[in-house]
């Protein structure tokens, strides 16, 4: 006896039927996908004005930034940065190797050394294929309560 091919096999022979089963296929799933290093690290970088901080004083720095946007664009560290339509701040969205080196960048803005702009970092993640942001905030320092002398 030969043994059939999956076009010659008879209806009441297929998986299932005999049992009463719906014949259904169920969802194919998709294979996990590689976990590998990543070579580089994306970061989204927001600034804002601090309270207080006037246009005169970010003129003042605007050309020192200007020269640092330009290098780090040619170091290829800078991939777009911009301004807000609607509001004061910028943006920029930067390639490294590291959190560490992320951060530097940002402490080595002009205005953020002369305390005229505030930042948040965000890094950039792709687990599953959609971008997602997960926001890297620096500790804020808890300040010391005071304490009691005690009564004896």
């Amino acid at each position: 006896m030969s043994p059939l091919n999956e076009g010659e096999r008879k209806p009441a022979a297929r998986e299932g039927e005999n049992r009463g089963e719906s014949t259904l296929r169920q969802r194919r799933l998709f294979r996990p996908v590689e976990r590998r290093q990543r070579e580089y690290l994306y970061y989204q970088v927001h600034y804002q004005p601090v309270p207080g901080a006037r246009k005169a004083h970010l003129l003042a720095v605007q050309p020192k930034l200007i020269e640092r946007i330009h290098d780090m664009i040619r170091r290829g560290q800078l991939l777009m940065c911009g301004t807000y339509p609607s509001s004061l701040g910028n943006m920029w969205l930067l390639k490294v190797r590291s959190h560490a080196e992320a951060e530097r960048l940002v402490l080595e803005n002009p205005a953020v050394s002369c305390n005229l702009v505030t930042h948040r970092l965000l890094e950039l993640q792709d687990p599953i294929g959609v971008v997602v942001q997960q926001e890297r905030t620096p500790p804020r320092p808890v300040p010391a309560e005071p304490t009691e002398p005690e009564k004896s």
